[in-house]
Order: structure tokens, then C-alpha cells, then sequence
């Protein structure tokens, strides 16, 4: 297993060990929220760190793989409409980490990462290893 892999499953289980604990310490909590914003830096560097690691090389092997490229497809649209949802709960929790629904936000949040995180390590990190293992 390369190194990229390595660190791209260990970014997963860091994004899932703060999804479990952040209810454990309480959203309205400090150190809930400390660990809310420790979420947010890990979910946007594991977003940047894909986006020059990960899809550059599936990409490139979708060009001459319609299947790879229909997949590749449908979790780029998937991770728009997740990423844009995590960055609207991240803005919330600065401009109301106390409102009445922030936990409700929070457990959309965690139920869509956990699924979209399990796709990934399925699916995407298998074509990956194909490549380039």
C-alpha cells in the first residue's frame, strides 16, 4: 500500500473518530465546539489533499474508461452537494453554536460524511489502488 493511501485512510478515520465524539462532548459545549472546528480543518484539508492526490490520477484514467468516468461523475456531484452542506453547518455552528436544531444539523452532517467516506473506501480507493498499486 503507498503512502497516499496510508494517509487518505488515515484522514477517514480521523473525519469518523470526531464524527463520533463531537455528541459525546456536546455541540454547545467549548470542547465540542473546539472539536467541531478541529472537523472543519480536517474535512478541508482531506478535500484538498483529494483533489491533488486522489482525482488527478482517476481522472486521467477515466479519460479512457467511460465506466471509471461515470463513476467519477456521480461522486463529484454527490461530494458538491455534500461539501456544500458541511461548509453551510460549519458557518452555522460560528454564527449560532447554540440554536435548537444545531444538533440535528450536526447528526445530517455526520450521517452524510460516514455514508459518503464508506463510498469512497469501496469504491473510488479500490480504482485508485488499481492504478497505481
Amino acid at each position: 500500500m503507498n503512502d497516499y493511501i496510508k494517509t487518505w485512510h488515515a484522514e477517514h478515520a480521523t473525519i469518523l473518530a470526531a464524527l463520533k465524539e463531537i455528541p459525546t462532548l456536546g455541540l454547545e459545549s467549548e470542547d465540542g465546539q473546539a472539536r467541531v472546528r478541529e472537523l472543519e480543518r480536517s474535512l478541508l484539508a482531506h478535500l484538498k489533499s483529494e483533489n491533488e492526490n486522489l482525482y488527478p490520477v482517476l481522472n486521467k484514467a477515466a479519460l479512457s474508461d467511460p465506466e471509471l468516468k461515470q463513476k467519477l461523475d456521480l461522486f463529484a456531484r454527490g461530494m458538491e452537494k455534500i461539501t456544500a452542506q458541511a461548509l453551510a453547518f460549519f458557518a452555522r455552528m460560528k454564527r449560532a453554536p447554540h440554536a435548537p436544531d444545531i444538533a440535528v444539523s450536526f447528526e445530517l452532517i455526520a450521517v452524510l460524511l460516514r455514508n459518503r467516506i464508506s463510498s469512497e473506501e469501496s469504491v473510488l480507493i479500490q480504482e485508485y489502488i488499481k492504478l497505481v498499486c
